[in-house]
This record gives structure tokens, sequence and C-alpha cells, in this order.
């Protein structure tokens, strides 16, 4: 019996010890994955916080941009209205300023004055078609040429009282100037069809002003203005050291469009201007 027993204390130790060894191995196991459960829910939980707070910045530049957005449109507006009123300022001023040298023309005696007058009420109406036409653009600071040329006409048609005795010829394409091209070259057009006007046609009671103006596929523009009215004598007339304004006013226009300018004498005068346009002028 004593050997029996010892036996069975043997054996049942030995089994407690495996036990207590499994044990041990399954607590550990059972910490194991404790802690990988732990730390995957702790990964979730901050891609999940990195994630909101990755949303409340998108939507903090969302709110920023759409802010900012809004704020460039209400400026555009602004300074939309800004030119719009401007432009109207500039016109009411010119027309203001040509209702006084109407007034005042009418009241002189002197043939010279009301020439002088004549001519300063052409140039500035050639300004005021420029900036009028703007005006009704909604916006774009364009002239369309053609256009402008053919109410420069209308105007120095009424200006000189030749509704019928010079036949304009015109010969235009579609094009369409910034201000800063369509000024120059609008008083460059207006200072010689008024000389046409003036001087070509003394001796006859009929003509023609031939008006082309034409762009290239390469931003090259011509304009050319000829009439067939009587020849001139001399040899430098048109010339740039000439002391008239009128003909200073043309070569000096013709430099602020870095142009070429060419005269020619054939049955009349032709006037050829040559330039080219910069990137941002059409």
């Amino acid at each position: 019996m004593p050997s029996l027993q010892i036996f069975f204390n043997v054996f049942f130790q030995r089994d407690l010890q495996q036990l207590k060894g499994l044990t041990a191995w399954a607590a550990i196991s059972l910490c194991g994955v404790i802690m990988l459960v732990c730390f995957a829910v702790k990964r979730r939980f901050n891609n999940a916080r990195r994630l909101r707070v990755g949303t409340t910045l998108i939507e903090r530049k969302s709110k920023e941009a759409i802010r900012i957005e809004s704020d460039n449109k209400t400026i555009l507006r602004c300074n939309a209205r800004l030119e719009d009123e401007l432009q109207y300022r500039i016109q009411k001023n010119l027309e203001m300023i040509l209702m006084l040298l109407n007034h005042e023309s009418a009241s002189l005696e002197h043939a010279m004055a009301r020439d002088a007058f004549l001519q300063s009420q052409t140039r500035i109406k050639a300004i005021y078609l420029v900036h009028r036409q703007i005006f009704f653009s909604q916006g774009e600071e364009y002239v369309e040429m053609s256009a402008y040329v053919r109410q420069m006409v209308t105007s120095l048609k009424k200006y000189f009282m030749t509704p019928e005795t010079v036949d304009f010829k015109l010969d235009l394409q579609i094009i369409s100037l910034r201000l800063c091209i369509a000024e120059p070259l609008g008083l460059f057009m207006n200072e010689v069809i008024t000389n046409c006007l003036r001087h070509a046609f003394i001796k006859r009671a009929t003509g023609d002003i031939h008006i082309s103006m034409k762009q290239a596929s390469d931003r090259h523009i011509t304009l050319e203005i000829k009439d067939n009215g009587v020849q001139y004598k001399g040899t430098d007339f048109w010339h740039k050291n000439d002391q008239t304004l009128g003909i200073g006013l043309i070569h000096g226009l013709a430099g602020q469009l870095d142009a070429k300018l060419v005269f020619a004498r054939d049955h009349g005068l032709s006037v050829c201007l040559d330039f080219m346009l910069g990137p941002a002028s059409n």
C-alpha cells in the first residue's frame, strides 16, 4: 500500500505540474491575444481620429476656399461696376466738352478759329467713340474696329457736311483691339480722314476715300487710307518735321503704335500704317 500511494502521488504531481505549465502557456497566449486586440483597437481608433482630424482640416480648407472665391467674385463685381462707372463718367465728360466746343464755335466769326474748334471736336469725338463702344461691350476692354470706323465716318461726314459729295468705300475686317491700341489708332485715322476732307477735294465737287483695315495671321495689321483728290505739290509734304499739329499728331501716334508709316502719291494721297500687335493687345 505505501508503494501504491507513493506511485499515485508521483503521478498526480506530474500531471499537476503539466497542467500548471499548460495553464501558464494558455495565460500567456491569452495575454498576447488581448494585447494584439488592444493594439488593433487602438490603431483603428488612432486612424479614425486622424481621419476625423483630416476631414475637419479639409472642411476648413474647403470653407476657406469657398469664402475666398466668394470674396474674389465680390471684388470682381465691384471692379466691374467701378469700370462701368469710370467709362460712363468719361463718356459724360467728353460729351460735355463736345457740347461746350460746339456752343463756342457757333459764336465764332473768324474762319481759322472755327476750323481749330472743328478739329478739336473731331479729335475728342474719336476718343469718345472708343470709350462709348467699351461702355456698351459689357465689361470687355475691347473695341471692334470695323464698327468703330463706320461710326467715325458717319460723325466726320456730319461735321464736314459732306453726306453726298464724298463717297467712303470701306474694306474692313472684324478686328477687336484693346483700349491702349484702339485709342491712338482711332486718333490716327481721324487725323488722316480729316485732312482728306479738308484738303483733297477743294477743286472737285465729288470724290472717294478708301479705308482698308486687315489683320494677317501673324498679328500684323495694315491700315490704308487713300483718296482720289487733288495732287499735293512739293516733296516734303507730310514730312515728320512739319510744324502743323495734325501732321505732328499723325507721326506721333504712328510712333506710339511702333508702326511703319508710308505716304504715296497715286491719283491723290495714300497713307499706309503697318504695325504688329503685342501678346496681350487683342
